[in-house]
């Protein structure tokens, strides 16, 4: 019987690691952790010289990830996705949502705990085919590392995947703009105003942004000191995330609204917020 070569014999069998002899403590070899016909297979080795540094050859390409540093106790508010073998999870259903979205306030440590067996990374980047792919993070988890950490404070998407179980494994930060001091902070759990009406007073236009933590139906109206409706600025579904919206002072007939306050009044779901605006003419 002929003699497989070694690296094809590891792509035959899905997932292999071999010993890691730089490391204190090796990884445990993660064999079975693909499912058959499920994610590309993929060999890992470590990187000589390197400790704690293993490259990763998948069908998608190659990469090389690294242990992160300890977590550390923090007083920042925390967001936490699980790692499970093919998901990863920040809501609670597991395997319901492919594809994790939280939404977070600037400042937010974002913490990933693996929360069952196999050999992942955590790499920043929406698959490994884009060109900013672990260029700012690159985590593995196994049987020694089981939790890491990052700060997001620049506004705008930040996705991540396993490199090894892509494209199954995969998620997403939203990072608001909200400043420090001003809307909540942390992980947004329910729909808010992260930045309120302004300027304000307004003689002109004004701008606010609203977040959500899930995709939900959204009404935006303008209502007066009687709670009559004057203006209607949003009535439909929006996506999880950060959206900002401005109203020109004019009313639903399109007519500039006289002097006097208002009210911006948001209702996603149970929620049901209200900003003060006053407009000057």
């Amino acid at each position: 019987m002929k003699t497989l070569p070694l690296a094809l014999l590891l792509l035959t069998l899905g997932l292999a690691a071999l010993p890691d002899r730089s490391a204190a403590a090796p990884p445990a070899a993660p064999a079975g952790a693909v499912p058959r016909g499920h994610c590309a297979p993929a060999i890992v080795t470590p990187v000589p010289g390197e400790p704690g540094a293993y490259r990763i050859q998948t069908a998608h390409g190659t990469t090389i990830a690294r242990r992160p540093a300890p977590v550390q106790p923090t007083l920042a508010p925390v967001a936490e996705f699980r790692v499970f073998p093919f998901s990863f999870d920040a809501d609670g259903d597991t395997l319901g949502t492919v594809h994790d979205t939280i939404v977070v306030a600037p400042g937010t440590v974002v913490r990933w705990v693996r929360a069952g067996p196999g050999f992942h990374t955590v790499t920043n980047g929406a698959d490994s085919g884009d060109p900013n792919a672990a260029a700012e993070y690159n985590f593995i988890f196994d049987d020694v590392t089981t939790s890491a950490e990052r700060v997001f404070t620049a506004p705008g998407r930040h996705d991540f995947f396993c490199f090894i179980h892509e494209p199954v494994m995969e998620g997403s930060i939203i990072v608001t703009s909200v400043t420090a001091g001003v809307g909540p902070r942390g992980p947004i759990t329910r729909a808010t105003f992260t930045r309120p009406p302004a300027p304000n007073p307004a003689h002109g236009d004004l701008g606010f942004a609203i977040a959500l933590p899930h995709a939900s139906a959204v009404s935006l109206t303008v209502h007066d000191l009687t709670g009559r409706l004057v203006a209607r600025i949003q009535d439909g579904p929006l996506n999880a995330g950060e959206h900002a919206f401005r109203w020109d002072g004019r009313g639903a007939d399109g007519r500039t609204l006289q002097s006097g306050r208002y009210f911006i009044q948001l209702v996603a779901g149970s929620v049901r917020e209200a900003r003060a605006v006053s407009l000057v003419r």
